[in-house]
């Protein structure tokens, strides 16, 4: 027998005096319900606004660092649904009678929860508007191990409060009596533990504690927290209901399939920039002929030094975004591009970005993991935005992935962060006046003329 199996052998050993100590000294435990909303109320333990002063990074540098408490346990993340669904909070306690647990099942659930732990689930429920501006929500967590789930607030919004009931998880969120002038949504993270009612204490705490490091260790006890992004939209009176002009420029528009489809958004940008548009199978032919900056090409997994080129045409591959963009950089049409990454926290001031860039007549090129047509299952690709309706929440795209469909596709708010996620890449193309150069004013001179 090898030394692991004498290992867990001990452990086990150890593990059943334990569970034999939790039978006989506590008393029957209450399990968890599971999939059930958040209840509506709110209690007094409310979290003080931090000031956030995030600074996003250059193109293809490592995301900036979270600000705020790590989370190493945080695996989850989910979005607010649409306006559509908001609905009044219900409480927990309508899910009905919580089941109470045997001393052998008590047992069970606190070995399952030291050797087999699974982590919890969270994502956001409802929304009610309130007076102020105030927004009151709830959140779907469900524990997965039976014991009851605790809330908190992970990363704190920059433009509000939030008071959060850790029992429920409902909390509600009030804006700051003054708002930037660009600030369009807000940002906060519910987190759910259902590890702190599993939590011994005294000497039977420290054998527990010992037996599930070791077992996290081996990975066979998963993590004990998930988080879920609650975006909340600001009733700003600075900022304007339409922002970009969707109407015209959807017109720059052109698909030759997904795999493409990256290619197409630079072509799409060039229109913008010039009011003319390539075609996008000149585009196709230098892609195929030119190196690749982000896949370098390996043999038995060492690096040669060497890249691939950027698009095979073999009917699955993709031209990945890195070398769409550069392509556009060097096109020749006097266009500058720039991309930047915002940390997680940051995706309220992202957005507030990228509203600046289309207020400016910008070309905002982002990329997105969304369903495709054709596909169901999320896949990241490249778009441009035209721009968004800030009173009906809706971002509208030239998203050449789904086809036909995709020219000036609409997507809710929520729907668009989600896909932007997690590090929310922004990137902008501008091109000097074209007047210096005695050619025609298109429609993105005319507004960075203005």
């Amino acid at each position: 027998m090898s030394a692991v199996f004498y290992g867990w052998l001990l452990a086990a050993l150890i593990a059943v005096g334990l569970g034999a100590a939790i039978v006989s000294g506590a008393a029957v435990a209450a399990a968890d319900t599971g999939n059930t909303p958040s209840g509506g109320g709110t209690s007094s333990a409310g979290h003080a606004t931090s000031s956030k002063h995030g600074v996003a990074s250059s193109r293809r540098a490592p995301v900036a660092a979270k600000s705020g408490p790590a989370r190493t346990d945080t695996t989850i993340r989910s979005t607010r649904p649409s306006p559509a669904k908001l609905t009044t909070p219900t409480t927990a306690a309508a899910a009905g009678a919580t089941p109470k647990l045997n001393p052998v099942q008590a047992l069970m659930r606190q070995l399952n929860y030291i050797f087999a732990n699974k982590a919890p689930s969270i994502e956001s429920g409802t929304q009610t508007a309130g007076a102020g501006g105030a927004v009151s929500g709830t959140v779907i967590g469900k524990s997965n191990n039976g014991f009851t789930l605790k809330y908190s607030i992970g990363d704190q919004p920059s433009n509000g409060s939030v008071v959060l009931d850790p029992v429920t998880g409902a909390y509600t969120y009030t804006p700051n009596s003054t708002l930037p002038a660009g600030a369009i949504m807000d940002e906060f993270t519910i987190v759910a533990d259902n590890g702190s009612a599993a939590k011994l204490h005294g000497p039977l705490g420290a054998v527990q504690n010992a037996l599930r490091s070791i077992a996290v260790q081996l990975g066979v006890s998963g993590i004990t927290t998930a988080d879920a992004a609650i975006y909340v939209d600001l009733d700003n009176p600075a900022v304007p209901t339409i922002i970009g002009n969707p109407d015209v420029t959807k017109q720059y528009w052109v698909t030759d399939g997904a795999q493409t489809s990256g290619l197409a958004a630079v072509v799409m940008a060039v229109g913008q920039l010039t009011g003319t548009m390539p075609n996008i199978a000149d585009w196709i032919a230098k892609a195929k002929i030119t190196d690749s900056v982000d896949r370098q090409l390996f043999v038995n997994g060492n690096a040669t030094g060497q890249y691939r080129k950027m698009y095979l045409d073999n009917g699955t591959d993709w031209v990945w975004t890195g070398d769409a963009l550069e392509l556009l950089s060097t096109s020749g049409n006097g266009i500058n591009v720039s991309t930047t990454y915002f940390p997680k926290t940051k995706a309220d001031v992202a957005l507030t970005n990228m509203a600046s860039a289309l207020t400016a007549g910008s070309v905002v090129l982002v990329t997105i993991k969304t369903p495709i047509l054709g596909d169901t299952d999320p896949t990241n690709h490249l778009v441009v935005v035209l721009g968004m309706n800030t009173q009906t929440d809706q971002i509208f795209v030239n998203d050449a992935a789904w086809g036909a469909e995709g020219q000036n596709r609409a997507m809710s708010l929520t729907d668009f962060m989600k896909g932007w996620e997690p590090n929310y890449p922004l990137g902008i193309a501008t091109r000097p006046l074209a007047a210096a150069a005695g050619q025609p004013l298109t429609q993105a001179d005319l507004a960075l003329a203005a």
